[in-house]
């Protein structure tokens, strides 16, 4: 089921209300960044250690004073897609994840904690998200679910501004805005959305 924006900010609403920060956080952040399940191993860096690192060949959350940008290397499509570099620039959810890492105890690099207090696996996000969007939705919600949702709920005045972001969010996720459209917008022979 692909639900309307209001019902996933209900959700959101619920899942904040709940204090279920991580949770809330992640999916906040996949309305805004349509990425798949290396969200849950996200590694929070500061600007100038990102800087410094020889090499960057892990998934970061790169936090400036005034620039937040997620970079990632290790992904489902990087060997086509290679290392994409997103910034993150809506104001409201700037402000939200700049208030979710001031909760971090000094040390901590995991943007989102698995049971064990470290960064979560594939499985364990996917898991997670499941579970959390069908408590608090009725519906179990995957990363490519969500990037469904938010597809389906764009609103543009005309088919440049659809196709642009069509464009914008294929960059993003590492897909091809073919790809993305056969199989996420809309498919023929099922008359509508698909599940992968």
């Amino acid at each position: 089921k692909v639900l309307d924006i209001s019902e996933y900010d209900a959700m959101l609403d619920k899942i904040k209300k709940a204090g279920l920060q991580q949770d809330y956080m992640m999916l906040l952040m996949l309305k805004y960044l349509p990425i798949r399940n290396e969200i849950g191993n996200l590694e929070v860096i500061k600007i100038k250690d990102f800087n410094k690192l020889k090499e960057k060949n892990k998934n970061y959350l790169v936090v400036g004073s005034k620039k937040l940008f997620v970079y990632r290397t290790n992904y489902k499509t990087d060997k086509i897609y290679g290392t994409i570099k997103t910034d993150i620039t809506d104001k409201l959810f700037k402000k939200e994840l700049k208030k979710y890492l001031e909760t971090f105890n000094p040390g901590r690099t995991a943007l989102f904690l698995n049971k064990s207090g470290t960064n979560m696996n594939h499985s364990e996000t996917s898991n997670r998200l499941s579970y959390i969007t069908e408590k608090y939705s009725g519906h179990k919600l995957s990363t490519s679910s969500i990037f469904k949702i938010m597809l389906a709920n764009f609103k543009g005045k005309d088919m440049k501004e659809y196709t642009d972001y069509i464009n914008k969010v294929g960059a993003i996720r590492g897909t091809d805005p073919k790809t993305l459209i056969n199989y996420y917008v809309y498919n023929k022979k099922e008359g509508g959305n698909v599940s992968d």
